[in-house]
């Protein structure tokens, strides 16, 4: 559509960021993993501050990711949270109290901070305003259309035409 997108993920070995141009056109930024999980690299840090990648806005996918929050502060530019079902109440279950120390000293911060949180559903916008109190979410539904659940007859027929045993477990995964 015309902009310039481009991608950071703390995911490169050694001490240099690893820079590219995919085909289709986004820029790729690998930035090198912290020593520490919770603190940024000297590296990143400079990235940050110095505002060197220009971006206008900053959208951060996921939640409970030190980095991310640590990003956000250095920020001098508006962001958006996607938090992918971060706040919902089974997530929030798992590994309860460290959620709940996260809660109070980092996270009710960075998604105030937020310009928007980026919802997928009504519930999961309930979900964040039970969780923090912020109001500035957008619900925009994932792109696909919803369809109608297969019959037992239909799902064999699947199964028969992909190669699928009728006792195999398949587990699908859309992200």
């Amino acid at each position: 559509l015309g902009h310039e997108v481009t991608m950071v993920s703390f995911a490169a070995e050694g001490t240099e960021i690893a820079d590219e141009v995919t085909s289709e056109g986004i820029h790729l930024v690998r930035l090198p993993r912290p020593r520490i999980p919770f603190l940024l690299s000297r590296t990143a840090k400079a990235l940050f501050e110095s505002d060197a990648l220009k971006g206008d806005i900053y959208h951060f996918h996921s939640s409970f990711i030190p980095t991310h929050n640590q990003v956000a502060r250095l920020l001098a530019k508006p962001y958006v949270v996607s938090p992918h079902g971060a706040y919902s109440p089974q997530s929030l279950r798992r590994s309860r109290l460290r959620k709940q120390v996260y809660r109070a000293a980092l996270d009710r911060t960075y998604l105030r901070g937020a310009g928007a949180i980026h919802a997928i559903t009504e519930a999961e916008r309930s979900q964040v305003v039970a969780y923090c109190g912020v109001r500035n979410i957008e619900v925009i539904p994932n792109p696909v259309e919803s369809v109608a659940i297969p019959t037992q007859h239909e799902r064999r027929i699947s199964r028969e035409a992909l190669g699928i045993h009728p006792s195999d477990f398949v587990v699908l995964y859309i992200g």
